[in-house]
């Protein structure tokens, strides 16, 4: 794997998406907490593109589980206001 695609899947998950996520059910992460999280990781680190690169991968985690599991999907929506 390349240094790159090696930082972007084991570095910044890590350092950007585990600390906040990591403990969180699948039901927990929604777009609030995403959209706070995004606000603050860019407000903290000014890493505009690095920020960007996680949201992507974080998005497609979870469109990746509710497409492969769709009963997720259903608990998960329901939970929207």
């Amino acid at each position: 794997m390349a240094a790159t695609a090696d930082k972007l899947y084991q570095g910044n998950p890590c350092l950007h998406i585990l600390p906040v996520f990591g403990d969180l059910g699948l039901d927990e992460i929604t777009a609030p907490p995403v959209r706070v999280w995004r606000s603050e990781r860019l407000d903290s680190t000014g890493a505009e593109t690095t920020i960007a690169k996680c949201y992507r991968l974080l998005t497609a985690i979870m469109e990746t589980i509710l497409v492969t599991q769709p009963t997720i999907w259903f608990s998960w929506s329901a939970s929207w206001p």
